[in-house]
């Protein structure tokens, strides 16, 4: 494969895409990714990292993301149970 075309493909992997405000990486790995840089040479961020809060952080994301699925399936099946009774009542 082109020398370009992985740096490319490596960019959108680490490109927060609009819809989910996350990288594909992150999505896939559940972590973020670093440059080969930052791997080398100990950066500001590698230096603050603590894997006890990540991992809070990444558990307290994904209980607001669960609950946030209830509401709206929740939601959902409230209008679902409405429409089917205002079906009902109008064929009276």
């Amino acid at each position: 494969m082109d020398m370009r075309a992985i740096k490319v493909l490596w960019a959108y992997t680490c490109t927060p895409q609009k819809t989910t405000q996350e990288t594909p990486y992150n999505l896939t790995y559940g972590t973020e990714t670093m440059i080969p840089v930052e791997v080398g040479k100990p950066t500001v961020r590698r230096q603050m990292f603590d894997l006890t809060l990540n991992e809070e952080s990444l558990s307290a994301k994904f209980e607001r993301k669960h609950a946030s699925f209830e509401w709206q399936d929740a939601t959902t099946r409230r209008s679902d149970r409405g429409a089917s009774i205002n079906e009902t009542s109008s064929g009276e």
